[in-house]
């Protein structure tokens, strides 16, 4: 509900500016969005939450065994239920390595070529009546603002395919949070320093950097405590056999 209230705030501080330009290239940008992102960000999420369904599971009773023993050991871990194995950690590190590594070439490409390039793309595909209006500065701070639009949206999804219920709390405070500092900023960078819509898809990427940097702490701390849970159950087992009777 957040992030429609936000985009809904966007496209109606659009729909008031000086002209037609910049609502449509929202809109316009919004389309490549969906039609680039969200396709990885759905599979991401439907991938990481059936690793995560089958991380619970204990097919036999050596791996409900030691289920039982990592849920008992849990409470000292704050990411998860139950300790994920070695498999699914690694296939969920490779995964999320290989869409990081994707989005930072992507986010190169924007960030070296929108400047130079959202003119003459302008003028080559509307004319030079539009490439002369404030559709030309409003595109390139678009096309900036995707590499945030894309980093939010893989980590939360890996965000609210894993977290239990405490962290998805806390998810949703922040995003109170984010919502706030996203009217302060649209306030500053509109009224005070008179950015106009420009100053709107900044505050837009200052809610998006929030959101992101709540996600990226999550999944770091998931992966350090999803190691740290497989120490303690080797020591644990090193332990038992050490003291089994022979």
């Amino acid at each position: 509900m957040v992030r429609r209230a936000v985009v809904d705030a966007l496209r109606s501080s659009l729909a008031l500016t000086d002209s037609a330009a910049p609502l449509g290239l929202f809109c316009t940008g919004s389309l490549l969005a969906r039609i680039v992102f969200q396709p990885l960000e759905e599979s991401s999420r439907l991938y990481f939450s059936s690793l995560s369904a089958a991380a619970a599971k204990a097919p036999d009773r050596g791996d409900a065994e030691r289920a039982d023993k990592e849920s008992s050991a849990s409470p000292q871990y704050s990411t998860f239920e139950v300790a994920p194995t070695p498999d699914t950690l690694r296939a969920v590190a490779s995964h999320l390595r290989l869409l990081l590594l994707f989005y930072s070439h992507l986010s190169l490409i924007f960030t070296c070529l929108a400047p130079s390039f959202t003119t003459p793309l302008l003028h080559l595909l509307l004319g030079s009546r539009w490439s002369r209006t404030s559709a030309s500065p409003l595109l390139r701070a678009y096309a900036l603002s995707l590499p945030f639009l894309a980093f939010n949206g893989l980590t939360e999804a890996f965000f609210q395919s894993v977290a239990p219920p405490r962290w998805i709390a806390r998810g949703s405070a922040w995003l109170v949070a984010c919502a706030g500092a996203f009217a302060a900023s649209v306030w500053f960078l509109m009224r005070v320093r008179g950015w106009g819509a420009e100053g709107l898809v900044a505050a837009n990427c200052v809610n998006l950097a929030m959101r992101a940097a709540l996600s990226s702490v999550f999944v770091q701390r998931y992966f350090a405590e999803a190691r740290e849970a497989r120490k303690d159950s080797k020591e644990a087992e090193g332990t038992e056999a050490t003291l089994s009777p022979r």
